[in-house]
């Protein structure tokens, strides 16, 4: 098997490394994956990109007695490599850890969310742009045949919204997003930092055995983790054991009748016999699968360039009938994207959790499909505004040729050159039953910031990022904010039909100013909308 050269390498960081990434960090474990790409990305960039920074980060879980002893096998390969590496224990108990797993019970899950929740920190604290990470296309197999063995029911289906979105397994670039927390200072906790960082994954068109390869020709020394092949902890570890014949029999039947399937799958896509090696066919089918859903992107994002249009901050006007009639025959994959993309737009939940998306389910999005990519099921003018999911309002409207926005309502005159859509915005909070699900006024301690001149950054309802300045308040708000028996305080509240926020001084119940999105120059405050309309 042969190693990977550094000029194979160099293409397959074309389009995987954001233009802006100037700091790379590697998640390092000193397995033959990340040790691979640790070494190439190191290469690369002394050969081809010199202006890029690397380090490697580390992170020693405690979870079994060579952890620590792997941790500073770690470092020694790093400085032999000329690449510093950042080593962080994971502090078990101390908040938001968790307390550390006690002996003998599962511990993979809580120990990769504690992991990722260190990871970031570092990105964070060493200003770094991207995270690269060594998984590998026999990882991507292992995706793919875990979701279908969850997904087992509807793996007869010809074109469900799994085959196309779910099936083709991690993306070689994704935004890291405002992570799995529930909240500032909650484990996996990324907020709107994590919306300027990214995971890259180079390696998921090569299979493990060439990065072990690539190890050896070049005197690297990996380690391996014993727990990789122990299914009882995983079902990821049972589908690999089962694959390499180390398999027991109470993983392996329901795995072996999961990987036929996935086998004949996979031969009916790609026109192959199925009795070809089954790890290469389903290689291929897994990248052949990455190819449709790149494309499956490629083309949402192209409709929502020429059917849609922003016309507040934090709203989308889709022109659903439009794109239909310019697009006859538009398949339901396409059609669930489109919503998907949308919605993460556009709800108040955290950008990138399934909440953001109305869980992901296929009958939470069929039933949004018929509602909004429906021709002829209800006369326009007797559409109403509804929700459906993520806490997004859709309202059936006309743009005029002048700009304006006009509601639908049985009495809505139509105007030539009228153009029929749905508008997107946040649920306004009057719709909302419990009290956990409305954006909260959240108030700040502005003293300090007075005093050194230091700048409040508030991440309001997931959506915006607000930027005060109270040094900046005109006088006479300066003069009451600073008085030492005063009740003042600064709150961002939300406001109106789309739920924008605002800022106000307040003293009691009395509003003494407010600065908002209408203000035409305003130093004292900015409000930056953080949510992205991309694939990625």
């Amino acid at each position: 098997m042969t190693s990977i050269s550094a000029t194979e390498f160099a293409s397959l960081l074309q389009g995987v490394l954001p233009k802006s990434t100037k700091r790379i960090g590697v998640a390092f474990s000193g397995g033959p994956d990340s040790l691979s790409l640790l070494f190439l990305l190191n290469r690369h960039i002394y050969q081809y990109q010199p202006g890029l920074s690397l380090i490697s980060i580390t992170i020693d879980h405690l979870l079994q007695a060579t952890s620590t002893q792997t941790t500073r096998h770690c470092q020694a390969l790093s400085e032999t490599l000329g690449v510093e590496n950042v080593s962080v224990k994971i502090p078990w108990g101390l908040a938001p850890f968790p307390p550390l797993p006690e002996k003998g019970t599962p511990f993979e899950q809580v120990a990769r969310e504690a992991r990722y929740h260190l990871l970031f920190d570092v990105m964070r604290k060493r200003n770094l742009d991207t995270l690269a990470m060594g998984h590998h296309a026999d990882d991507q197999v292992e995706t793919l045949l875990m979701r279908m063995l969850r997904q087992e029911s509807n793996m007869s289906g010809s074109e469900t919204t799994q085959f196309k979105l779910g099936w083709a397994g991690m993306k070689k670039l994704r935004r890291w997003g405002m992570g799995f927390g529930r909240g500032e200072g909650s484990l996996g906790w990324a907020g709107a930092e994590g919306m300027a960082k990214w995971i890259a994954r180079p390696l998921l068109d090569i299979p493990k055995d060439r990065l072990v390869a690539t190890c050896k020709e070049h005197g690297l020394q990996f380690v391996n983790d014993p727990t990789n092949f122990q299914p009882e902890i995983t079902i990821r570890n049972a589908i690999r054991s089962t694959l390499v014949q180390q398999g027991n029999e109470a993983h392996s039947d329901k795995i072996r009748s999961g990987t036929d399937v996935a086998v004949r799958m996979a031969a009916s896509a790609l026109g192959c016999d199925s009795l070809q090696s089954s790890p290469n066919l389903l290689r291929s089918w897994v990248k052949h699968l990455g190819s449709e859903a790149q494309a499956l992107d490629e083309k949402v994002t192209a409709y929502l360039e020429s059917h849609s249009m922003i016309p507040k901050p934090s709203t989308l006007l889709l022109f659903s009938q439009e794109l239909l009639e310019n697009n006859p025959g538009i398949s339901t994959a396409v059609k669930h994207s489109l919503l998907l993309r949308v919605l993460r737009f556009i709800s108040p939940r955290p950008w990138g959790q399934p909440s953001a998306e109305a869980g992901r389910h296929v009958t939470q999005l069929s039933a949004l499909a018929e509602r909004i990519l429906q021709s002829d099921k209800i006369p326009i003018l007797l559409h109403k505004p509804f929700t459906h999911g993520a806490d997004v309002l859709w309202t059936p409207v006309y743009l005029r040729s002048d700009g304006s926005i006009k509601l639908v309502s049985p009495s809505t005159t139509i105007k030539v050159n009228d153009r029929f859509g749905w508008l997107a915005s946040r649920s306004p909070i009057r719709n909302f039953g419990a009290s956990s699900d409305r954006p909260r006024t959240i108030s700040v301690d502005v003293e300090k910031q007075i005093n050194q001149r230091c700048p409040i950054d508030v991440l309001w309802d997931n959506r915006f990022v607000v930027t005060i300045r109270p040094w900046l308040f005109p006088d006479s708000v300066l003069d009451v904010l600073t008085k030492e028996s005063s009740s003042c305080r600064i709150a961002v509240v939300g406001q109106g039909r789309w739920v924008l926020p605002r800022v106000e001084v307040q003293q009691g119940d009395e509003t003494l100013r407010v600065f908002d999105l209408s203000s035409k120059v305003n130093e004292c405050v900015d409000y930056r909308f953080v949510r992205v309309l991309s694939s990625i």
